[in-house]
């Protein structure tokens, strides 16, 4: 049996690959959106207050509508999210403004927050899949 300091540490390390988070980002006809904007950030937790520990800002969709963002994740991060972002290109979230969609279990559905990635992918790729209506 392993003592407990040891299992703690395992559970903190962090991968020293890059997290890649990518996808593709569509209007609401499907065709590719060129400019939609995403942030990448983590916190910590300390207690139950959640503090910002590092954003990546901000990887725009190409004219294909893909994006990527690489970042390796640094010590002390207890939750990284992506979140999309508003911007004179592409507004979001006003009256006749866009609004973003994610594609999880094979639908699109509203996001009205940061999806958090699970920390099994961190390290790894993710594949996330936007559409703005």
């Amino acid at each position: 049996m392993l003592p407990t300091v040891f299992l703690h540490a395992c559970k903190n390390k962090l991968p020293t690959t890059p997290t890649v988070v990518t996808g593709e980002i569509v209007d609401k006809n499907g065709n590719p959106l060129e400019g939609a904007e995403l942030k990448l950030s983590g916190i910590r937790l300390k207690g139950n207050t959640p503090v910002p520990n590092f954003m990546r800002v901000i990887t725009a969709s190409k004219k294909d509508g893909i994006y990527e963002i690489k970042q390796i994740i640094p010590d002390g991060n207890d939750v990284i999210s992506i979140l999309y972002w508003s911007t004179i290109l592409i507004p979001l979230g006003n009256p006749g403004e866009y609004s973003p969609q994610i594609f999880l279990d094979n639908n699109y559905l509203s996001v009205s927050s940061p999806f958090n990635i699970p920390r099994v992918n961190w390290g790894r790729t993710t594949i996330l899949n936007y559409q703005y209506i």
